[in-house]
């Protein structure tokens, strides 16, 4: 739910409700983020540490392979998971909500990025941003 911004945001500091854990970015190297496997269906090599490319998902979501080959992520979110959404260090909640008499709203922006590093072995504090999808 969090747009990535190319000139400020680290990888290795997630949104609460992004899909990957903070945690899993501690300790490995800047390179071992952006590896991936060849052979993303056999076991291991999706949805693991072993390849950060596809990195372990966290609570809200779920990460798998279609039957095509299609890497998949997809999340479920309770109304109090979507409220608790935030930067990663308790501010900038993504969500507002707005009420009447006859109607409480939720809104908010979900946002899908495609990010990669300038140069795989070393982290210039800049990466290329891909915006695929913006919805409010």
């Amino acid at each position: 739910f969090e747009d990535f911004d190319a000139h400020e945001d680290d990888i290795n500091d997630p949104g609460t409700c992004q899909n990957r854990v903070e945690s899993d970015f501690s300790g490995p190297s800047f390179s071992d983020y952006w590896k991936f496997s060849d052979d993303p269906q056999s076991a291991g090599n999706l949805g693991t540490t072993s390849y950060l490319a596809y990195p372990p998902p966290g609570d809200l979501w779920n990460i798998y392979m279609d039957e095509c080959g299609k890497i998949i992520y997809s999340g479920i979110f309770t109304w109090e998971d979507l409220r608790g959404c935030n930067d990663g260090n308790g501010g900038n909640s993504y969500t507002q909500v707005v009420t009447d008499d006859n109607w409480l709203n939720l809104t908010g922006t979900f946002y899908i990025n495609i990010v990669s590093p300038y140069w795989y072995n070393f982290d210039y504090g800049y990466y290329r941003v891909y915006q695929i999808l913006s919805q409010p």
